[in-house]
């Protein structure tokens, strides 16, 4: 039985209530089982259902940027963090420029990994507060603001 007939037969008998937790270790195990070509399917079952209960989250939001990353659909990957960055709800996470930075790296698109980048350094709400970033394990020291 595939990921995907587990995860509706699950959701479907509501054998466990969906909650974010849920839906995050779903798009785990996609990435895990290589169907990528599901991450976006269940990213809209989660917007469907529209309860402020189950609201992505950055653990949601890194694993399906890691994901979407892997498969290499980098414009998908784009499309994603520019619609998160542009909730309001949401504020963006080191975490989350770090995921794009490396998806970026890994597959060669060194422009958009430089993109993500220079958004981390100088308009992120992860750094405002910060004179530097924690970029796993790189320091990065913020230019000021003139």
């Amino acid at each position: 039985m595939c990921i995907r007939d587990r995860y509706e037969k699950v959701a479907m008998r509501r054998e466990i209530a969906p909650n974010i937790i849920f839906y995050s270790a779903m798009l785990e195990a996609l990435i895990q089982c290589e169907r990528y070509d599901l991450i976006m399917d269940v990213y809209e079952k989660i917007k469907k259902e529209n309860s402020k209960y189950i609201q992505p989250n950055t653990i949601t939001y890194v694993t399906m940027l890691k994901g979407l990353c892997k498969a290499q659909c980098i414009d998908q990957a784009f499309k994603l963090y520019k619609m998160i960055k542009e909730e309001k709800a949401f504020a963006m996470k080191e975490a989350i420029y770090t995921t794009m930075m490396c998806g970026c790296y890994t597959i060669g698109k060194l422009n958009e990994c430089e993109e993500v980048y220079n958004c981390l350094l100088y308009t992120s709400d992860a750094a405002d507060d910060l004179l530097c970033v924690d970029l796993g394990g790189r320091r990065i020291i913020k230019k000021k603001k003139t």
